[in-house]
């Protein structure tokens, strides 16, 4: 059976429409599906029956592989950070050509360094 892990991890945000930008600005992303919400009975039964549930949620591709971002609108609760050593390491990696060139783009974008 052939396996692939990348075919689009899901990533809590806490504005969709920013952080859509960044992946796009930031590492070479692009559109493939537009925020929209999703909510009633099947924003319930996305998120296991939570009562209320409500989000938006969107796609961005890159070369290969796919992210998807969420945004809760019902329940708000803030996105916390996470301490790798209290939250495990949580984390996706992407594949560029150039490191350094990467690294600037995604600070000129906002983004910052865990490590280097």
């Amino acid at each position: 059976m052939k396996t692939s892990a990348n075919h689009h991890p899901g990533i809590r945000v806490s504005d969709i429409d920013r952080s859509a930008q960044f992946y796009i600005d930031a590492l070479g992303g692009h559109w493939q599906t537009m925020p929209f919400v999703i909510g009633g009975d099947e924003g319930e039964f996305v998120m296991g029956g939570l009562k209320g549930a409500s989000f938006k949620v969107c796609h961005i591709g890159f070369d290969e592989g796919t992210i998807e971002l969420f945004e809760f609108l019902e329940p708000v609760h803030p996105v916390p950070e996470l301490r790798p050593a209290e939250h495990g390491i949580i984390h996706y990696a992407f594949h560029v050509d150039n490191v350094p060139e990467a690294l600037e783009r995604v600070e000129a974008n906002g983004g910052k360094r865990y490590w280097s």
